[in-house]
């Protein structure tokens, strides 16, 4: 969540009034963007008290009344970011926290999912990102399945699995393009491999231009329009997975216009030739990928 900083400051109150008091010095309407707006306009009402030589502003959103941000400025035109800065999901859940310094994000910022899971860590030093932590969790357990950490100082990777029980089951650590790749099992170690690592993504035989003509000339004669799609633009967007081996799996579509647009393009993946598999530290590796297909339906409403 950004601020947009503004140059125009409506001040309902015009004399400090100590933070004790639980009184506002400040007081801003705001639209979604943070900007300064007309009451009439306002989506947020953003108060702010003075605190250890700082202003600390706090929004809420006026329908839900749930704080959506608190962050602290160097004066009342809130154009300087300094100290603790504190976003909220609508329902008031935590986002992301951390501190600016002159408008630069400085030191630990953690971030979290809508669930309060923590997703993402990060070592900033003058809005420059150093170290990158990651965490990735099980669908439907909310258990971390793994994490990835970045130095981009000292040029280290390390990534570290788990299962579904908290059990680590591998762990990758890097310097450079140089790592050492160690899988466990119940009664320790099971290999300890060096790899470099060398990262492909997976791709359809030929590369993407292939793969856009095939789609292409597999479409070809289809119209949703004659299964009664009405005029618009409907982008559907399917996910599968390329195995190990090339072949596809799990194709879905994530959403359902209808109108036969949907079954077109899965059965189009599904029939596709084998693809080149994902690499990943050397070895051939299961790999997700999304893909859009976007339909354009016009005149139908035309007699």
């Amino acid at each position: 969540m950004i601020i947009k900083r503004c140059c125009s400051v409506l001040l309902i109150c015009f004399c400090s009034i100590p933070a004790s008091s639980q009184e506002p010095a400040f007081v801003y309407n705001l639209n979604d963007d943070f900007n300064i707006v007309d009451k009439s306009k306002s989506t947020i009402t953003g108060k702010a008290y003075s605190e250890d030589r700082l202003l600390r502003l706090d929004c809420v959103a006026n329908k839900t009344g749930f704080k959506v941000l608190t962050a602290h400025f160097t004066d009342s035109s809130l154009n300087t970011l300094q100290g603790l800065f504190q976003s909220y999901y609508p329902a008031g859940k935590i986002e992301s926290e951390g501190d600016y310094v002159k408008n630069a994000k400085q030191g630990a910022w953690q971030y979290w999912d809508k669930k309060g899971l923590k997703t993402d860590s990060v070592i900033f030093e003058n809005d420059t990102r150093i170290l990158y932590a990651k965490f990735y969790y099980y669908d439907t357990i909310n258990v971390l399945s793994y994490l990835q950490i970045t130095d981009s100082l000292q040029n280290k990777f390390y990534e570290k699995h788990f299962s579904n029980t908290g059990k680590i089951e591998s762990e990758v650590k890097f310097l450079g393009q140089n790592g050492i790749l160690k899988t466990y099992d119940s009664a320790g170690i099971k290999t300890d491999t060096v790899y470099t690592k060398v990262e492909e993504e997976a791709q359809f035989p030929g590369g993407n231009l292939e793969w856009t003509r095939y789609l292409q000339k597999a479409l070809d004669g289809f119209n949703p329009a004659e299964n009664g799609a009405p005029d618009g633009k409907y982008q559907v967007i399917v996910r599968f997975i390329v195995s190990a081996d090339g072949s596809i799996s799990n194709v879905m579509a994530e959403k359902k216009f209808g109108y036969g647009m949907e079954k077109k393009v899965v059965e189009i993946i599904e029939k596709g030739p084998r693809w080149i598999p994902a690499k990943q530290y050397g070895k051939y590796v299961n790999a997700y990928r999304r893909q859009p297909v976007t339909f354009v339906v016009e005149g139908q409403g035309k007699k």
